[in-house]
């Protein structure tokens, strides 16, 4: 069943960061950018689900295509906006941010160049959360290849072309010597694999909190997880639920970023970075996002 419509955009609306967000696998694996359109290929109840994202000046005109044929059609229309809305970052008060801290004297200019800037999100929570075990601690080419091969291992292939983010039930059915022949440490594979059978016992709600969203319960629930730290933490709600006040001071990218930005002679260390954040309160995740768009000013 296809369900087609548009959502309009904001006049501040920057393509450029939703488009870098999904073209991130040269290979096109899970999703692809074709000039200014994004296709994405989910699961959604257990088949292989797509959506396609068309971007022009002020709208976004989008197609979703599910396998299994919903019996409320009206849920089906309200689930495809929703999703679009969601990956877009459509619902992130960036306006508020910048106007509240458009004159701090370390990021005016940088707010400034960025005007706009969202957070592009993970269809799921759980390729958000996944993708962030995946992760830690590498490079972001060795996290793709390793992502690239856990998608082609276990996930379930589209119409399309495009494969499907392998959902908990997928890395239930392999095993952890599976699993880090995809490049993953045997930790994260056990992370993962503890992760998938918290999701399927209906220990983790991933989908129910992203609609009752509960900062306390999210985080005490994840951290608890061995292999799971606080950067995995911030870094999956940042992008699985759209959460802009998470910490990252953990991150290498934002700790050189900011050494950049402040010109100082050595990167700052986890604990400064915190501090530095900790101004722009409760948008911390948002303005580290910023930082990571930092060398676009130069080119890059």
């Amino acid at each position: 069943m296809q369900i087609r419509s548009f959502v309009s955009l904001p006049a501040n609306f920057r393509p450029v960061d939703v488009l870098s967000f999904f073209s991130r696998d040269a290979l096109g694996t899970s999703e692809r950018v074709l000039g200014q359109t994004i296709q994405k290929a989910f699961m959604h109840e257990g088949s292989a689900a797509y959506i396609e994202v068309k971007l022009t000046k002020k709208r976004a005109t989008y197609l979703m295509e599910l396998h299994k044929v919903p019996k409320n059609k009206n849920a089906l229309t309200s689930l495809a906006k929703k999703i679009v809305t969601h990956i877009l970052g459509l619902s992130q008060p960036v306006e508020d941010m910048e106007k509240k801290f458009g004159r701090h004297p370390a990021m005016a200019r940088l707010l400034k160049a960025n005007s706009g800037l969202r957070v592009p999100q993970s269809v799921t929570v759980w390729e958000a959360l996944v993708s962030a075990v995946i992760g830690q601690q590498v490079s972001v080419s060795a996290a793709t290849s390793m992502r690239v091969k856990f998608i082609n291992g276990l996930g379930l292939r589209h119409a399309s072309g495009l494969v499907c983010f392998p959902g908990p039930r997928e890395v239930m059915g392999s095993n952890i010597a599976q699993l880090a022949t995809y490049g993953l440490s045997r930790q994260k594979a056990q992370t993962i694999m503890d992760l998938a059978i918290q999701v399927v016992d209906g220990v983790l709600l991933l989908d129910y909190w992203r609609e009752h969203f509960d900062y306390e319960k999210v985080t005490d629930a994840l951290i608890s997880i061995k292999g799971i730290g606080w950067w995995t933490v911030n870094y999956a709600l940042l992008r699985g639920y759209s959460y802009l006040n998470g910490s990252l001071h953990g991150d290498a990218a934002v700790r050189r970023n900011l050494q950049r930005l402040l010109n100082l002679e050595e990167s700052p260390s986890a604990l400064e970075t915190e501090k530095f954040l900790s101004q722009f309160e409760p948008y911390r995740a948002l303005i580290a996002a910023h930082l990571w768009a930092l060398k676009r000013l130069d080119g890059y």
